[in-house]
């Protein structure tokens, strides 16, 4: 049972009240705010046990003060109860824990535990002291906590000068090192 309080605006409104079924449909510029998090929308839908599903379509804009990050999407589901996000559509969110920056036209993400599964030109930055390195491929697992990815299918990282393509690569972002597998092919400058 969620007891923190959530308030909300919007230039238009409709809140359907019968029974256990508890709707509240937000329009024309919508803005929730929670403990930890304030999310912006077009057009917003609460419902669910004690309002514990949002669900934000157009314009959508996140501020996670809790985990320090900013998600900027085309729509979006939160679970507040599980702490998880599911957006269908491009999103941008950006890390500043851990100075990364991520894109997709797919994502998960479990915030409890620091999982995050993105998809469909999927992509990370991570700002280091040798220049940006980028990370690409059709699937990407990033573990926040431990800033480590999995990149599968078409995965790629260019870095420092040097690009590096495999079906598969493993990278920690904190020691920055990279392990590949299978049809591994490398571009390094001397």
């Amino acid at each position: 049972m969620l007891a923190e309080e959530i308030t909300f605006s919007a230039g238009d409104s409709k809140l359907n009240m019968r029974g256990d079924k508890k709707v509240i449909e937000l329009h024309s510029g919508a803005k929730i705010s929670t403990q930890d998090v304030d999310i912006e929308a077009q057009d917003v839908r609460i419902s669910g046990d004690n309002y514990s599903l949002i669900e934000c379509e157009k314009n959508v804009k996140i501020l996670d003060y809790k985990h320090k990050i900013s998600i900027f999407s085309t729509s979006l589901h939160y679970n507040r109860n599980t702490e998880n996000i599911i957006i269908d559509g491009w999103v941008e969110m950006q890390d500043l824990t851990n100075e990364v920056t991520v894109s997709a036209a797919w994502m998960d993400f479990d915030m409890n535990e620091g999982i995050l599964k993105m998809q469909i030109r999927a992509k990370i930055i991570k700002k280091t002291d040798k220049g940006p390195m980028i990370c690409s491929a059709d699937n990407i697992v990033y573990d926040r906590d431990n800033n480590t990815l999995l990149l599968s299918g078409d995965s790629s990282v260019s870095w420092d000068g040097n690009e590096y393509s495999a079906s598969n690569i493993q990278v920690n972002l904190k020691t920055e090192e990279i392990n590949m597998v299978g049809d591994i092919k490398g571009e390094i400058k001397g």
